[in-house]
Formats: C-alpha cells, structure tokens, sequence
C-alpha cells in the first residue's frame, strides 16, 4: 500500500488497520501517520478478548475526535517490533503520541467515558 493510500483510507474513516502487508518498513509507518500533530494507537491482537470488546470503544473514540486528532490500530502480531519498540508488553494499550513522541497510555479494556475524559484532558 502506498502513502497515499494510508493518507486518504485515514482521512475518509479516522481509522485504519496497519499490517505488514500494508507497510514496506516502520519509516513509512512514521512519515505518514505521526505528521499530525496527535495520534492515537491501539495496539491490540486479534487472539485478545478485552481487545475485541475495545473494537466499538476505539471506534466511537475515533469518530468523537476525528477533527483533534489521527486514530490508528496497529495489531502486535503484525508489527511486533513496532510495539516492542514502543514498550507494550500487554494488549489492548492505547498509545497517544504527540508530533511522534508518546506523551501517555492506558493499559487494559477501558469504558468510553473513561477514554473520552483521558484524551479531553490531554487535547484541551
């Protein structure tokens, strides 16, 4: 998959899935997602339960803070080192990033109320 191509899936849907297939390195994955100034990464698995139940949470979050910020889901199997990298040892992890530095994280499933106030008080 192209750049572009990421660009505009993001900009139509607030959320994309990042695999190995979709990216030819971790450079890519950076360029492209990380120029806004805010972006949320759920590092999730399909194999994960509370993951699962997170799925309508991430992407109620997403739509709610389309205008604020890039929301992106990145499944470990796939990009193993990415997450590695980035110190999530459990899953589901939101990751939220700020012009590419993570700024905080929330570990575990989580209710929508709780996502909501935790990202409020980042972007206010």
């Amino acid at each position: 998959m192209k750049n572009q191509s990421l660009v505009e899936l993001s900009q139509n849907t607030g959320v994309f899935l990042v695999s190995a297939k979709e990216l030819k390195n971790l450079a890519d994955f950076n360029s492209v997602n990380f120029e806004s100034d805010w972006v949320l990464v759920d590092f999730w698995a399909t194999w994960c339960g509370p993951c699962q139940s997170m799925l309508p949470v991430f992407d109620k979050i997403a739509d709610s803070f389309n205008s604020q910020l890039s929301a992106v889901k990145v499944d470990v199997d796939q990009l193993q080192s990415f997450a590695v990298s980035h110190g999530v040892r459990g899953v589901p992890t939101l990751m939220l990033f700020h012009k590419g530095k993570p700024v905080d994280r929330l570990v575990g499933a989580q209710p929508e109320g709780q996502v909501s106030k935790w990202l409020s008080g980042h972007l206010a």
